[in-house]
């Protein structure tokens, strides 16, 4: 039996019904691609939306031992993660990482490099962070969950709780809807979500067509769908306060796009959701809440189920190889002697390229973020 690593490069609208099965498959036996994003139907979607979506269907012999979905512009030359800047974690679907045929998978798939800042399912992840995930899975009752946390959760929970008063004392009773399909709500939080854009600085994603497709495709999927975005919604005296749009499984909740009407800042209006969506999480059908790879800020308070995600450059041959190597060098060098000012420029360089392909919109983009400080 052969043991040389064979790659078809696809268009997934090009994968056949066996080969979804197989994909599904190798992600149930992985724990690491618990996550939503690793959903075959999340890159058909994606793939739907772009002409340069591609998956590299990893074989030996007759057997199929992983997928690695990405986006190109040109063969040989860099590739992205599937669905880049929105998707939030990448790796190849496998039931085992397949770390030591990266190099004949680049080769095969014609990928010259690739960056990875969030990648899952590898056995040495460079740079690996925890990711902030709640497995409540298990547990008998939500306060069962809560009686396990640390003391700084609990002195975190009892904090919000005086805000939860003052919220209902000072400004009317809190409601909920879970899995809103109301469009206003929607256009609310893209609104909320695209002023804090503005307001910070940062490059706005969701001002490209294929983005705000993508969340708006998944959301009206609706709630039966296998693959969706749910939208759950706190409102104070009637008046929509906090939003969350996560992408789901049924099984895991990543929550995705979190807005909120800055008039409630000082009540924090998306902690008090959150606190309320892990109440609600067992009727959703939740079994983890999925909020991002890292534990700052509030997030390491809700951590309980371990995942590492890690930044990661995938280098193949050629020139594109060869110049991603060198910037790399270049980067890592301007690490502390230039304040990172390297990696912020390909930071938000690759976040525009891969919301806007234009020459003219990418140095738009840059000059507004240059102007921005970065």
């Amino acid at each position: 039996m052969t043991t040389e690593i064979m790659i078809d490069r696809l268009k997934a609208a090009e994968l056949t019904p066996q080969d979804w099965a197989a994909w599904a498959a190798l992600r149930a036996e992985n724990p690491s691609l618990y996550s939503p994003y690793f959903h075959p139907d999340y890159t058909r979607i994606v793939s739907a939306l772009h002409n340069d979506a591609y998956v590299a269907v990893i074989k030996q012999g007759d057997n199929i031992l992983g997928f690695l979905p990405f986006q190109q512009r040109r063969r040989s030359g860099p590739a992205r993660p599937i669905g880049a800047p929105l998707t939030d974690y990448h790796g190849i679907i496998s039931n085992a990482p397949l770390d030591t045929h990266i190099t004949a998978i680049l080769k095969g798939a014609g990928i010259g490099a690739m960056a990875l800042p969030h990648l899952m399912n590898s056995a040495k992840p460079a740079d690996a962070a925890p990711c902030a995930v709640m497995q409540l899975k298990g547990y008998q009752t939500v306060d069962e969950w809560r009686g396990e946390r640390d003391s700084s959760y609990r002195r975190h929970l009892k904090s919000l709780r005086r805000r939860i008063k003052k919220t209902e004392s000072e400004h009317g009773a809190r409601t909920f809807i879970w899995q809103s399909q109301d469009p206003a709500h929607f256009e609310q939080l893209m609104t909320w979500k695209i002023q804090k854009f503005t307001q910070t600085g940062k490059y706005n994603v969701l001002g490209v067509n294929w983005t705000s497709a993508l969340l708006r495709q998944l959301w009206e999927a609706g709630p039966k769908a296998e693959l969706r975005c749910d939208l759950h919604v706190m409102s104070i005296n009637g008046q929509p306060a906090a939003m969350d749009l996560g992408l789901t499984d049924g099984t895991t909740f990543h929550s995705w796009i979190v807005g909120y009407d800055d008039h409630f800042h000082s009540l924090s209006p998306g902690m008090q959701l959150l606190e309320s969506l892990v109440d609600q999480a067992h009727v959703l059908g939740y079994e983890n809440i999925d909020l991002g790879a890292g534990l700052d800020g509030y997030k390491k308070h809700y951590a309980t189920w371990p995942h590492m995600a890690g930044a990661d450059l995938w280098l193949g041959s050629g020139f594109t190889a060869q110049r991603a190597r060198l910037y790399a060098a270049v980067e890592h060098k301007g690490a502390r002697a230039l304040k990172d000012i390297p990696g912020k420029f390909r930071r938000r360089y690759s976040q525009i390229a891969a919301c806007d392909p234009s020459a003219s919109g990418q140095a738009k983009a840059m000059w507004q973020a240059i102007k921005n400080g970065g």
